[in-house]
């Protein structure tokens, strides 16, 4: 990891420079008044996506929440597996999908990763660069999520539309901490910024240690009113012990991630057209024993590169058309998995209509052409109504497909193998749900969702009678997952706002199961998260509540809560609790996560 510490000079003297802004700004806190502190609600119609979809868009800044994995956990339908804190690693589900099934994408590029879902997450973005998180539950008309069979999340960063910056630092439980900058310059037609993060911690146990540097940056190039070009670049390692990640073992793991994305935005009165080239690198080193270096000693590296172009067309009363290119390469270098390429071309076309405030549809299609596995036609339909201004019907239905894997399809150890077997898996999804926002004296926005996904060859790893020492990936019979999603966001009085969420979520294979499984049924049935925030002159107090509930597998009740006190509008120090109750709980079995912590810190904003 050799730019982790070539780097810990210039985190050290950013972070100097905080230490003497701070002072400095609260100096003047008698003289500065503070600004009133505002809450908006989560809207459920969003600008720009699809109108008959369960969506969320998510904004980090407003979140108490210790990384961007932990506010995407807050949203009904959508679970995080956690191996260890503060996002090092993490397995992201939608609607009881695997990992392998729901789709990660950064400014609208799908980036999973091929060797395996577990770094889908490595993504090279700090987390003040992040602007903000668009989720949906379900295959949608983006391109990004039309062949998402669980649903999708895409991160947008942040561009440097204005003269600002923002620092954070935060320390506390088992010498944990983390410290992060972000910088933007703009002019009248340009603009730069700079992000950089760190965090680091000794581990609540042996073998939980773990560091993690990310560093990025964008430029902006506006020629007048109709041409955008937009530059980004992002670079990040992961050093941390893996103690019982994949198994009974003691094990270290190292990764390094290069993210590179151009997009140019041309407006022709009605037309607008978006080319993209992107380019992602991936690198993992991973030691299954530390107490035997040379035992199992694996080194892989991935690589994404490809060019994707939309065209939209508005036409006005008649809604918009979008048009869309992808042409995606993928290729691995890997001690275990050996060296192997593949290519995806992909061709889209979308129509929208929601002029019309009381009806509105949608549809599309999607051909993915894969080098290796058929050809997929994946099509998508949807419709709202709105009988009355404040509700909103609507329902969806989708077909979404995926190819395996690298690991999927030739990991060799002696706890898990892969099947170079394998074939595609296809799922048919359905939905519908009721919309309420009550705008008055009090603010309120409740929604409820039901769904229904049928899978044919569906992926996972599995332990049989005939293989009773170790996971085999293979395609399992069909399976049927039915849920609902609930979520209230309230905001009662001035000073009170109550955010929940709930979903349930059940599956079931239609023929009798024999095996165990390791990943594909292994999604909480119930889960539970409850957020309070009392909006006080001098900052927002809030406490919070997440329940999991795996059936016959794991269930836990964890409490948090976040004080914040603003010493002026530009500077507020904060102490966080997570786990207060002291809960011992984990969500990869054996893998136990960490106690009660605490941690304080401040944030800066000039």
């Amino acid at each position: 990891m050799k730019y982790l510490y070539s780097f810990k000079g210039l985190f050290s003297v950013g972070f100097s420079v905080m230490l003497f802004l701070f002072p400095a700004c609260t100096a003047y806190s008698n003289e500065i008044e503070l600004e009133p502190i505002t809450v908006s609600l989560q809207p459920f119609e969003t600008e720009g996506q699809d109108q008959t979809k369960n969506i969320s868009i998510l904004y980090p800044e407003e979140s108490p929440a210790a990384s961007f994995e932990d506010i995407l956990e807050q949203e009904a339908g959508v679970d995080i597996s956690k191996r260890s804190i503060f996002g090092i690693q993490s397995d992201l589900s939608i609607r009881g999908a695997t990992a392998q099934q729901t789709n990660i994408s950064v400014n609208g590029i799908l980036l999973n990763d091929p060797q395996t879902a577990h770094h889908n997450l490595d993504l090279a973005i700090p987390d003040l660069a992040m602007e903000k998180m668009t989720v949906i539950r379900g295959a949608s008309s983006q391109i990004w999520s039309q062949s998402a069979i669980g649903g999708a999340v895409d991160i947008t960063t942040k561009r440097p539309v204005a003269n600002e910056g923002s620092m954070f630092f935060e320390y506390g439980t088992d010498e944990t901490q983390t410290s992060s900058l972000y910088l933007s310059l703009k002019n009248e037609a340009s603009g730069i910024n700079f992000s950089v993060q760190e965090a680091t911690s000794n581990g609540w146990r042996f073998d939980t240690d773990f560091k993690e540097f990310a560093v990025s940056s964008s430029g902006l190039l506006e020629v007048g009113d109709n041409i955008s070009s937009y530059l980004f670049a992002g670079y990040g390692e992961k050093e941390f012990g893996a103690a019982d990640f994949y198994g009974p073992y003691n094990s270290k793991e190292w990764t390094d991630t290069l993210f590179v994305n151009w997009s140019t935005d041309i407006k022709v009165e009605r037309f607008n057209i978006t080319p993209k080239i992107y380019y992602r690198r991936h690198h993992d080193k991973y030691m299954l024993d530390i107490a035997r270096p040379d035992y199992y000693l694996n080194h892989h590296r991935t690589i994404i590169k490809g060019m994707q172009v939309e065209a939209e067309a508005d036409l006005l009363d008649f809604g918009l058309v979008t048009a869309g290119v992808d042409i995606n390469r993928q290729s691995i270098e890997s001690t275990n998995l050996g060296d192997d390429s593949r290519g995806r071309d992909s061709y889209s076309l979308s129509y929208r209509n929601y002029q019309n405030k009381v009806f509105g549809y949608d549809a599309s299609i999607r051909i993915d052409d894969y080098s290796e596995y058929n050809t997929q036609i994946l099509p998508q339909a949807g419709v709202f109504f709105k009988p009355l201004p404040w509700i909103k019907l609507r329902s969806s239905a989708a077909k979404a497909a995926r190819p395996p894997g690298y690991t999927e399809l030739f990991y060799d150890s002696s706890a898990n193998k892969g099947n170079k077997n394998l074939s595609t898996e296809k799922s048919v999804s359905y939905e519908a749900g009721i919309d309420f926002i009550l705008k008055d004296n009090e603010d309120i926005a409740l929604s409820f969702t039901a769904f229904r996904r049928d899978c044919d060859d569906l992926i996972d790893w599995i332990k049989t009678p005939l293989s009773p020492d170790f996971y085999e990936a293979a395609n399992i019979a069909r399976t049927k997952t039915e849920g609902i999603e609930a979520e209230l966001d309230a905001k009662f009085l001035k000073w009170l706002r109550i955010k929940m969420s709930y979903s349930y979520i059940n599956s079931d294979i239609d023929q009798a199961q024999n095996y165990i499984s390791k990943y594909a049924l292994n999604h909480p049935d119930h889960k539970v998260f409850a957020q309070t925030d009392i909006i006080l002159p001098f900052g927002i107090q809030n406490i919070r509540l997440l329940y999991k509930n795996k059936e016959g597998y794991s269930s836990y009740l964890l409490l948090g809560a976040t004080l914040n006190y603003n010493l002026n509008k530009y500077s507020t120090i904060f102490i966080t609790g997570e786990n207060l109750t002291n809960e011992v709980y984990w969500d990869i079995r054996d893998n136990i996560l960490p106690g009660r912590e605490i941690f304080c810190g401040a944030k800066i904003r000039f």
